[in-house]
């Protein structure tokens, strides 16, 4: 049985979840105005359940910590994307500072969403290939300083995932206490349904049902990501394999710590 966790950490964690105000009215009409332009937040969102929205939404830096992106049943859609990065409509991300530093958000929160597309959350690169990552990865610190650079306690809850082809939802190299909750992820990928990615931990995945159809992989991929929890999840078509474990050897030059 594991000892109770120290309050200090927990009270961390209970702060950074205090949300930000609303947003004004020019960006939910932004939100709402037809187009497929990238649109930044740094404030809560709630919208109706009759809307739908086809611009990707960005929460960007410890600027965006503490947003909450309430749906309230509304539909997030950029199915209509070709390319992987034009169907992800919620990014929560670093951004560099350009001077070796990594200003990361934290406590971000998005729920009652019915996405049609992909979640991606990530610090360093999108994925453990690129050159932030192959740069540090030739350190002794390397996974610290991913951790360090990358959001924190971001919670992905109450969603209906309908997945255009691809991963509905990627957790980046470093990203800790990211959680994936009492949400249902349908539609079908050519790759896995969730992937938690190098150097990332402590992250949830619970009380999720999942109908997705794989084309030919696993629906859960940990690949090089440490002490997390996956509880209370039903698989409806794990006909690929379920949660499948990796340390990957490394690609891009990027070593694995």
């Amino acid at each position: 049985m594991r000892s109770a966790q120290p309050d200090a950490p927990n009270a961390l964690v209970a702060l950074s979840r205090i949300a930000k105000p609303r947003c004004g009215e020019a960006i939910v009409t932004s939100l709402l105005a037809p187009g497929s332009e990238p649109i930044s937040s740094t404030c809560s969102i709630r919208l109706s359940s009759a809307n739908v929205i086809t611009h990707p939404l960005v929460f960007e830096g410890s600027g965006a910590s503490g947003s909450v992106l309430d749906c309230n049943g509304a539909t997030p859609d950029v199915s209509a994307g070709r390319s992987r990065k034009e169907k992800t409509v919620i990014v929560v991300r670093s951004r560099t500072t350009g001077s070796g530093t990594w200003d990361a958000p934290s406590g971000v929160t998005v729920r009652n969403c019915k996405i049609k597309g992909f979640v991606r959350v990530y610090g360093l690169g999108e994925n453990a290939n690129g050159e932030a990552m192959r740069l540090s990865s030739h350190n002794a610190h390397h996974t610290a300083f991913a951790q360090a650079s990358a959001p924190k306690d971001v919670r992905i809850e109450k969603i209906a995932f309908d997945a255009p082809g691809g991963i509905p939802f990627y957790v980046g190299p470093g990203v800790t206490g990211a959680a994936l909750v009492d949400s249902r992820i349908d539609g079908t990928s050519t790759s896995v349904a969730v992937y938690l990615d190098a150097e990332s931990a402590n992250n949830s995945i619970s009380n999720n049902l999942f109908m997705i159809a794989t084309e030919k992989r696993e629906l859960i991929a940990i690949d090089g990501s440490a002490r997390n929890r996956i509880t209370n999840n039903v698989f409806e078509q794990p006909a690929n394999g379920g949660i499948y474990v990796y340390r990957n050897c490394g690609e891009g030059g990027v070593i694995r710590h």
